[in-house]
């Protein structure tokens, strides 16, 4: 087992999750502590993706990058999910338009009288 995986195999019931991050670790505390991990190892992951073979990756330069990078993944989700509730949000009104005409029709209902 390498050594992020050991570090990362304790419960988290006592004193924190152990992760190691850049080649560094750190002590982490929270409710969940496989989120902590999994969390853990996405910052890992993508500060050896931008360090590569050219830094080390606890460089500040590679950290700020890796930083700037989760940051604009998350404005990405972030105007995504906005605009995905633009449409629900004129779905919405289009279908609450085409209920109060169904419901006003079935209020007025038939004529029954023989008239069209």
């Amino acid at each position: 087992m390498e050594r992020n995986q050991q570090e990362n195999a304790g419960d988290g019931t006592r004193g924190g999750v152990l992760v190691t991050i850049g080649g560094r670790s750190y002590r982490l505390q929270g409710d969940d502590p496989e989120e902590l991990r999994r969390l853990a190892a996405e910052v890992d992951r993508t500060i050896r993706e931008i360090a590569g073979d050219r830094a080390s990756p606890d460089d500040p330069r590679v950290v700020v990058l890796s930083a700037l990078n989760v940051a604009a993944e998350r404005e990405d989700l972030r105007r995504a999910a906005v605009l995905r509730i633009g449409r629900l949000r004129e779905r919405l009104a289009a279908l609450d338009a085409r209920l109060a005409a169904l419901e006003e029709a079935v209020v007025e209902g038939p004529s029954l009288r023989g008239e069209d």
